[in-house]
C-alpha cells in the first residue's frame, strides 16, 4: 500500500512543472495586498445600512407564529434546514434562515455596542441607554423566538437576575437625568427675564456729540431747603434732571444742542445707550437726537434660551427612552397587556416626585391616562401641599 502511495505522489510531482526562483517570487502575494483587500471588504460591510432591529424582530416573529399554526417548533425548522442542506433549500426555508441569521447578527452587534456604551463615558448618556435597551429587546425577542413563544421561556426570562438588573440600571440613569433637567429648569425660570432682553448693536454713543456741559451748573433754589418749591419748579429741566429728578448738585448738567434742554450728564449717557425703543430721543421732549441703533436679543438671553431648548430636548429624549423601557418591561413582566402599561415607570415617577419635593423643585408627575406613559408633568407647589399650578 505504501509503495502504491509513493508511486502516486511521484506521478503527480512529474505532472507539476518546475518553476524558476524568479517565477516563484512573482507568484508570492505580498502581505500588504492581503491586508488592503481585507480592509476594503470590511469597509464595505461597515457602510452597509442594517435594517432597524424592530423589523428583523417582526419578521422572525411572523415566522414563529406561522410555525405555531403548523404545530411545529422553531428548532424543528432549523433541523429541517440543516438536513436538506444549503444548496437544496426551497425558497421559504432560505427566507426563514435569512431572517434567523439577520436577527442573530443584530443581537451580536447590539451586545458589542451595549458593552462599549456601559463603560465609555464619552458617548452621549442617552445614546448609551438606548443601545442597552435595544440589546435587551433583541436578547429577549431572540430567546422567545428560538423557544417558539414558549411560556416556560417567558417565565425563565422574568426570573433572570441579570436582565432585571440591566432594566433597573437603565431606569436609574433616566431617573437621574429627568430630575437633573427639572432641577436646572427650575433655576432657569428665575434667570429668564419676563420680556425679551435686548442689547444694542455697535459702539456706544459719545454724549459729547449731542451738546455740552453747563459750567457752572444752573443755580438751585435752596430757600429753606426747597420747602417753598412749587410743582412747576420740580418740573423745570434747568433745576432738576428729568430722568432721576435730582437737582444738579451731585451730578453735572448737560445741555442738548438740538432742543436746548438740560439733562444730568450721567443719566443722559445711560439713556442714550439704553435699549429702550426711544433711547435716541431727548428724554424731556422726545425730539430725535440720532438714528436708533439696531437691537438684538442679548447674548445672556440667547445663552439661557439655548440651554432651555437643550433641556427640553434632553427631557423629550429621556421620556422617549423611558417609554421604550416601559414597553419592553410590559412585554417581559406584564404579558404585553394594556392594563399594565406604565406600571414599570410608576416607581420611577414616585422617585422623581420625591426628589423634587425634598429639594423644592416645583415640578412633578400626575396620573393621566391620555399620556403615553400614563403620567403628565405638571407645575406643583410642594410648599403649599402639592397644589397644582399648571
Amino acid at each position: 500500500m505504501s509503495t502504491l502511495r509513493s508511486s502516486l505522489f511521484e506521478a503527480i510531482n512529474r505532472l507539476q512543472p518546475e518553476l524558476s526562483p524568479s517565477a516563484q517570487a512573482q507568484l508570492t502575494i505580498p502581505m500588504g495586498v492581503v491586508q488592503q483587500r481585507r480592509q476594503a471588504f470590511e469597509d464595505r460591510i461597515r457602510q452597509h445600512r442594517h435594517e432597524p432591529n424592530y423589523i428583523l424582530i417582526e419578521r422572525a416573529l411572523r415566522n414563529t407564529d406561522e410555525l405555531i399554526r403548523q404545530d411545529r417548533t422553531y428548532a424543528d425548522q432549523l433541523r429541517l434546514a440543516e438536513a436538506i442542506g444549503l444548496r437544496s433549500l426551497p425558497p421559504y426555508l432560505r427566507d426563514f434562515l435569512r431572517d434567523h441569521d439577520n436577527l442573530h447578527r443584530a443581537t451580536v452587534r447590539s451586545r458589542l455596542f451595549a458593552d462599549t456604551a456601559a463603560t465609555n463615558t464619552a458617548i452621549d448618556i442617552f445614546a448609551r441607554v438606548e443601545v442597552r435597551i435595544i440589546h435587551l429587546r433583541n436578547v429577549y425577542s431572540l430567546n422567545i423566538i428560538r423557544e417558539t413563544r414558549s411560556q416556560a421561556e417567558r417565565i425563565r426570562m422574568r426570573k433572570d437576575p441579570a436582565l432585571m438588573k440591566e432594566m433597573h440600571d437603565c431606569t436609574d440613569v433616566l431617573v437621574d437625568e429627568i430630575y437633573r433637567v427639572l432641577h436646572r429648569y427650575e433655576q432657569l425660570q428665575a434667570l429668564l427675564p419676563e420680556e425679551t432682553e435686548l442689547e444694542n448693536v455697535g459702539p456706544d454713543h459719545n454724549v459729547n456729540d449731542f451738546g455740552s456741559d453747563i459750567s457752572p451748573a444752573p443755580s438751585y433754589t435752596t430757600t429753606l431747603a426747597g420747602l417753598f418749591e412749587t410743582e412747576d419748579d420740580k418740573l423745570d429741566h434747568t433745576q432738576r434732571c428729568c430722568i432721576c429728578l435730582d437737582p444738579y448738585t451731585d451730578h453735572p448738567a448737560f445741555k442738548l444742542s438740538l432742543c436746548n434742554h438740560v439733562i444730568g450728564k450721567t443719566c443722559l449717557v445711560t439713556w442714550l445707550n439704553g435699549t429702550a425703543r426711544n433711547a435716541n430721543c431727548c428724554p424731556f421732549c422726545r425730539a430725535e437726537l440720532c438714528t436708533r441703533r439696531a437691537r438684538q436679543v442679548s447674548s445672556r438671553t440667547i445663552a439661557l434660551q439655548t440651554e432651555e431648548e437643550e433641556l427640553n430636548t434632553c427631557f423629550a429624549r429621556a421620556l422617549g427612552l423611558m417609554h421604550g423601557l416601559d414597553h419592553l418591561a410590559n412585554q417581559i413582566y406584564g404579558d404585553d397587556a394594556e392594563a399594565t402599561r406604565g406600571a414599570w415607570t410608576g416607581d420611577a415617577v414616585v422617585e422623581i416626585n420625591r426628589r423634587c419635593f425634598e429639594n423644592g423643585v416645583n415640578f412633578g408627575f400626575t396620573k393621566d391616562v391620555r399620556q403615553s406613559l400614563g403620567w403628565r408633568l405638571r407645575r406643583i407647589e410642594w410648599a403649599r401641599g402639592g397644589v397644582l399650578v399648571a
